[in-house]
């Protein structure tokens, strides 16, 4: 984390993080990472985007983030799909 930190204060962020309302606050959906870094480089602000989503959303929208993001071992690909599923059909 410190080396991301350490980016972050050097360079910035370069790609908003993805938040949606949750209650009275905001909840990050994907950009925990970059959230986290950007508070210990002493930012006050981060690119953000905020949306409503419904958890099935989310889940989806978090399982797109990881597979594009890093290596991903086949068996937790395989577990994040049935989660998918099963919240797309019960919402």
């Amino acid at each position: 984390m410190k080396e991301l930190a350490d980016t972050v204060r050097k360079s910035g962020i370069y790609q908003a993080i993805l938040a949606r309302p949750k209650e009275e606050h905001l909840q990050i959906v994907f950009g925990a990472r970059r959230y986290c870094a950007s508070l210990l480089a002493g930012k006050e602000t981060i690119p953000a985007l905020i949306r409503e989503m419904t958890d099935a959303e989310v889940l989806e929208a978090q399982l797109v983030e990881n597979l594009q993001c890093r290596d991903v071992h086949p068996m937790e690909e395989a577990e994040g799909f049935p989660n998918r599923f099963f919240c797309a059909s019960s919402s």
